[in-house]
């Protein structure tokens, strides 16, 4: 049976400077993915883009899989705090301005960075 690649990150960023560093690469891998597509995404071109050494990235992530799922849950937590902020104003509404109000922030949702969310579904 193959070996399931590891999607967890090594570690977790604590310092200001750490934080930075995982931001960046996170910010690079979703321009990557938007210009080359998961396939042809690799480590070395992500931190390359990012203008760090392949050990840094290798530091905080152990494969492409890692960084791949860092920015679909950073993206996914995008979207879902825009949909958090509508549920309690839509709670008080009628049913059917709330439907209405529901279907807008779900299409809200979807224009936060397009291109990268069409790359991850």
């Amino acid at each position: 049976m193959a070996r399931r690649p590891a999607t967890s990150p090594r570690k977790n960023a604590s310092q200001e400077r750490s934080k930075a560093t995982v931001d960046t690469l996170l910010a690079a891998t979703a321009r990557v993915l938007v210009k080359e597509g998961y396939d042809r995404a690799s480590t070395n071109k992500i931190a390359d883009a990012a203008g760090v050494s392949i050990g840094s990235l290798y530091q905080y992530f152990p494969t492409k899989e890692a960084l791949v799922a860092a920015v679909i849950r950073r993206h996914m937590g995008e979207m879902m705090d825009v949909l958090r902020a509508s549920l309690v104003r839509v709670a008080a509404m009628p049913l059917s301005e709330a439907a209405r109000e529901l279907v807008r922030v779900f299409i809200e949702a979807h224009r936060i960075e397009p291109k990268l969310h069409r790359v991850l579904v």
